[in-house]
């Protein structure tokens, strides 16, 4: 079997928050910020697997600050085991 590294999964993106990402709150919709996630991990695993892959599960996910418009998130990915 071919050894593979972490970094070679890595996968970095930086994504602006728009006027129709956010609730009425003004803040970014979770379901945007999970679909943001599950599509950034989705690359990393198949860049370690060199399949296609899709989420099973998430074990849990805490929104621990709100998202405004004025803010950009930048997403980072890797396979680490």
């Amino acid at each position: 079997m071919e050894v593979k590294y972490c970094k070679e999964s890595r996968v970095i993106r930086t994504s602006r928050v728009f006027p129709n990402d956010v609730n009425n709150h003004n803040t970014l919709f979770g379901g945007r910020l999970m679909s943001d996630l599950d599509q950034i991990a989705s690359i990393s695993a198949a860049r370690h697997s060199r399949r296609e892959c899709v989420t099973a599960s998430t074990d849990s996910v805490d929104f621990l600050h709100p998202i405004r418009p004025t803010d950009s998130v930048c997403f980072e990915s890797y396979v680490t085991w």
